[in-house]
Parts: C-alpha cells; structure tokens; sequence
C-alpha cells in the first residue's frame, strides 16, 4: 500500500490548533509599524523578512505569496524550493500548490451563487429540499439547514475515516461512498461552530444535485474559466497534479526527505482538492474585492453575511468564510492544510486587498518511541521540528505586522473568575462514538491546560492572559490574542473559543487526560506479553483453562502490538491506512482488545480459585492486572465492547 502521512492531518486535528496558544508564536516579534500602512512595499518588506528567516530556521522548504490592491497583483514571489528533489525554485506564476480547505469558500461561492439564481430558495432551507442521493438525519429533532452546514454548526462529531484514497473512488459519489462518510452527531445543531469537513462535503453533493454537474464541472464552468484561473484545477482522481510543488519533510536538523503525495479522497474534493497558482488566486481575491471577473454584490453579501458565531468578540462565521475584526479591519478569510501545504487566503475589504500564501513545509513523522518520550518524558525526546504545520499563525503574524494588535490590553485587575474555568480542556473537533477516538491514544494527545495566574490566568503554559471584563482574556503579544468563554447548553462544563471561533474547548476531568491514558496503555501492554511465558507451565494444576487465560492475555496483547508497530512504513500509525479507507489493522487491534479483556477476566478467576501458585500465581496477578487496567484505559476510545465502525 502507498506510504500515506495522514497522521499530520489527525494530529492537527486534535491539537485543535493549539499553534495559536503557542508561547514561542506569541512572543515572536511581528515588527508592527507606528502607523499602520498597507501597500506592496509594506507586504514586500514582511514578506522577504518573514519567509527568509523562516528558511534559515528550517520552517519551510519553500513558499509562494502574493498581494493585490486595487484590482492589481502588486507582489508575488517565490521562495526556497517549489520541488526539493530537482531544486527548482518556487515561483509564484508556475507554483502550484495545494490550497486544502480554502477550496471550501469555492463550494460555498457556488451555493451563493445558486441562492442568487432561484435555485436554492436560502440559507435556512433545509438541506433535505436539495439532496437526492441521500437524506440527512434530523438532529434530535431539529432539521439540518444549509445554514448549519455552511457555518459548522450542524453538531457533527469529526471524521477521518477515507480522507484520503489509494483505490480509485468514482465521482458523483454514490450513497453507499457518502452514508460510509457520515459521522454521528456530537452536539446539538446551531448550539456550537465546531468545523466539520463533512458539512460542507455535503453542500458539495447539494450542487451536484441540483445543478446535474460533478464538482469538478461546476468548479470549472461557474469560476475557473470565467475569471481565467487556467492553472487551477479540482482533481477528482489519484494522480499527482502536473506542475505540483513537492514540499519537505523538516526536523531539527532541517530537510529530512520529500513529503509523498496522497490523494483526497475524491467524493470529498469540495472540501479541500483544489490545486492553484499565487496568480490564480489573485484572480479570485480581485473577483471578490469587485474587480475584474467580479462575482457580483449579491453573491459578495451572501458569502460575507454573518451567519453564526460562538462567543462576542471572536471571530464569525459567514458562508464558509472566517470573519473577524483586526485593529477595526474588516478581515474575511480561510486556510487551508493538506500534507506539505499550509495556505491561507486574506481578503481585507477596507484597504481593497488581499494576501495569499502557501507555505511548503511539514514536521517530519516521529516514531513511536518519540511520540512516548515526548509525552511522558519530553527532556529525553529529540528536538522537536520546528517545520510549520499550520500558516493560521503566519496569518496572525502578517495582520499584527501591518496594523499592529489586534485589540488594546485591557486594564488590569478586572475579575475574570480564573479559578473557574482552571482545567484541562479537549478541542470539540474529534471523533465521539466511533472507534476512531483511538487516534487520540495513537497522538498523545495533550489537553489545553489553563491554571490560575498572577494577574490573570495561564493557558499552554503561557502567562498571563488578563481579564476583560468581557468574558475574555487577552494575552499580551504582538498579535493580541484572545478567548472567551461561551454558554453551551448541553454542558455544565467551561467552554472556551479561540480568536478564529471554528472550534471549541470544552472542560473535562483531570481522569479524562488522554496524554496519561495513552502512556499508562504503551506502559501496561508489555506486561501482558509476559503471559506467553504460561506456554511453559508443566504443574498439572496449571494447565486447563487456567493455563489458557494466562496465555490469552499474551496472545491478545501480541496481537495488539502487532498491529500497532509491525510492517508499517516509517512515519506510519495503527490509524494511517484507516485515513485511506482500509478498516482491517484497526479491526484486528480492536478484535484482540476485547480478547484481552476476556482473557484477563478468566486469568483473575484463575488466581482466586487457588490453582496457580508461586511463579505461576505471581506471572498471572501482573499479567492479569495489566490487561484489565488496558481494557478500562481503552473503554472511553471505543474499544472495548461493540465498537461502531463506519465505513
């Protein structure tokens, strides 16, 4: 099977951009100017400081920009490598780079656009009126709006389940591909903007129906050609794109190898498939600044209109669009990421500008016993790659450069009830009820901590963030960030949002820490292999069933940690070909879970009937005791019992 790196992707995922709480990016000096100016030379200036320096500390391997105003492509430049392999060098007008998620306000432009025609009657229809193929569940009752799918806002838990593909998937998808891509719902519908690729996947198969055309055709026939974005392409099959950067793998040391290409899925190409230019791009910032293509107010007004949000004073949601307010600037924009691509598009509707970048660049895969030390003993771990993962924070760092913070300080000693909402916090946007939470045992994944702090409060041991008296903190760095907490009435729990508003945080016990569920698991599993010891008992007393739960307990945790080390590819997990739509490594590893618990329960019988004495008895206690406490470790991730595999 290819050699898939879609643990990026579930990684990113659960961190839940914890980028933005980063104290090395919060305090990193975005050289904000006295006055605020927004012209070529300003965006020139940042950008060959920014990218440069990001090049020297091993960040990137390569990155295309560009800047509009006034209907003109101002700036645009290339640097380091588009292709590591050949050397060649970036270049803005023949790069093309992957745009991931930005490819979302495409789809959702087309669903604007189908509004303005009559086609779609609104916002708050529901989704069911335009679906042919499929029909979607109502949400304890509430039925799903277009509205709820273009703001993330329908209560659907994530999903990485077939992201990507290595077997051709036809397109129009076909209701078995779409109901196996479905997840279950996490939250109430509109209570919560938690992003969701399935969302809008699903306003995708809306156009379809609607218009008779696959994506690719409606992509095509409604913006590439008529704004002239002839590099720009929405591929719906597994080959590489002609003309494709190939970005890097990074680690401490620097380049560390060529990041392979994989495919998205192609039923979900509306989601995050399209391949583009900095020039193209330019093409499509200037047709929704109103210039030349342009797509006309209607369509503008749709698309920006403010359409949800978490908490006041973070960022919005319009038609896929992320709206927020920066030192008073209008900021309307959207990332994206896929393995070795990091872009984000800024729209700045009050200087009539733009700003797009895509960075080449991706940390390098760490093997599992890097992932432990990292967690349980992070002094012992190598040095982290300092590869970006993520360009929201690249984002952040070009506005502050330019306007300067995003809000002023707040004054201090204002109550904000630290030791209220102090906990550990798990990001909303992961997976639920299926058996796919186990990716966060596989990633360690590490809750947001906030404590109390002198003058305010510490998150992801930055401190302090001061009160607002708003129901927010802001912390005091170039960039001004912010969170707030909002009311969700399906929890007693704090919930916090971040600056952008696409997800949130929500307030769990300090028993419910993956990080420490996923050590104590990669800790106890060893032992029970000390089970297959019991094939040499010999005592007549030992053998039987006794015998055979001992020995189960060993089989069962072979089996798993078979599963979870053996013929992988470097870089590869126990969930990677899961990512790629192929189900048995996870089935057999949850197969022999679940065999661990009925083997440790019989070898527990057996030490209290009596039958294993000595040697035995002792091998039998620590095998047992290993395997139940990995069941009940396993018991949230569902594992154990009657898993739910989707797919």
């Amino acid at each position: 099977m290819k050699n898939f790196s879609y643990m990026i992707i579930t990684a990113i995922a659960i961190a839940g951009f914890q980028v933005l709480f980063s104290p090395v990016v919060l305090a990193e000096n975005t050289g904000a100017p006295a006055e605020p100016r927004l012209d070529a030379d300003t965006v020139r200036e940042w950008s060959d400081r920014y990218f440069q320096a990001a090049l020297e500390n091993h960040q990137l391997t390569g990155a295309v920009v560009g800047f509009v105003q006034g209907g003109e492509l101002l700036f645009s430049r290339g640097y380091g490598a588009a292709d590591i392999e050949t050397g060649a060098p970036a270049d803005p007008a023949t790069t093309r780079v992957r745009i991931g998620s930005t490819t979302k306000t495409f789809t959702a432009t087309i669903i604007a656009q189908l509004i303005q025609e009559g086609r779609i009657e609104g916002v708050d229809t529901p989704a069911n009126r335009y679906l042919r193929r499929i029909q979607l569940p109502d949400n304890d009752g509430t039925v799903i709006t277009l509205r709820h799918l273009l703001t993330h806002t329908a209560g659907f838990a994530d999903r990485f389940w077939f992201i990507g593909a290595d077997t051709p998937v036809p397109v129009p998808a076909s209701a078995e591909v779409i109901e196996s891509l479905r997840p279950e719902f996490a939250r109430p519908a509109g209570t919560r903007v938690v992003y969701s690729n399935f969302g809008v996947a699903t306003l995708g198969w809306i156009i379809e129906d609607i218009t008779g055309q696959s994506m690719e055709e409606a992509m095509d026939e409604r913006i590439f050609r008529p704004l002239g974005m002839r590099d720009t392409e929405l591929p719906v099959d597994l080959a590489e794109p002609e003309g494709l950067g190939s970005p890097g793998y990074l680690d401490a040391d620097g380049l560390a190898g060529p990041v392979p290409f994989t495919a998205i899925n192609p039923a979900i190409a509306q989601t995050g498939s399209i391949v583009s230019t900095v020039k193209d791009m330019a093409r499509y910032m200037n047709a929704y600044l109103g210039h030349d293509g342009d797509l006309g107010d209607g369509v503008r007004r749709a698309a920006w209109a403010v359409l949800a949000e978490n908490a006041s004073g973070q960022g919005r949601m319009g038609m896929t669009f992320f709206l927020q307010d920066w030192a008073g600037q209008r900021v309307i924009s959207h990332g994206g990421n896929w393995p070795g691509f990091h872009t984000w598009m800024t729209l700045l509707p009050d200087q009539d500008a733009g700003f797009f970048m895509s960075i080449l660049s991706e940390p390098a895969p760490e093997s599992l016993t890097t992932r432990f030390l990292r967690a349980a003993r992070p002094s012992l771990a190598p040095p982290p790659s300092a590869g970006i993962a993520s360009a929201a924070a690249t984002h952040d760092q070009f506005l502050a450069a330019v306007f300067g913070p995003r809000r002023p300080m707040p004054a201090a000693g204002l109550d904000g009830s630290p030791r209220e909402i102090a906990g550990l916090y798990r990001a909303d946007r992961r997976p639920f009820d299926t058996v796919e939470a186990l990716s966060a045992l596989v990633f360690f994944e590490s809750p947001l901590q906030v404590q109390a702090a002198d003058g305010g409060v510490s998150i992801a041991g930055a401190a302090p963030w001061r009160a607002d008296g708003q129901g927010g903190w802001v912390f005091d760095a170039p960039t001004r960030p912010r969170f707030a907490r909002m009311s969700a009435p399906e929890t007693d729990q704090p919930v916090l949002v971040p600056d952008i508003g696409i997800f949130t945080f929500t307030r769990v016990p300090a028993w419910a820490n993956p990080k420490w569920h996923a050590i104590a698991i990669h800790l106890l599993v060893p032992l029970t292999l000390l089970g297959l010891l019991a094939l040499a008992w010999r005592a007549p007393r030992h053998r039987g069933w006794p015998r055979l739960g001992v020995v189960g307990v060993g089989i069962a945790g072979a089996v798993m940690t078979a599963c979870a080390t053996l013929a992988l590819p470097a870089g590869e997990t126990l969930m990677s070909s899961w990512f790629a739509g192929h189900a048995t490594r996870v089935t057999v590893f949850v197969i022999a879970a679940n065999g661990l618990l009925l083997s440790a329960i019989v070898t527990l019988l057996a030490v209290l009937s009596g039958r294993l004495r000595g040697g035995a008895r002792l091998l039998a206690v620590t095998a047992g005791i290993a395997a139940l406490a990995v069941a009940v470790l396993l018991l949230p991730y569902n594992v154990i019992g009657l898993p739910v595999f989707q797919g």
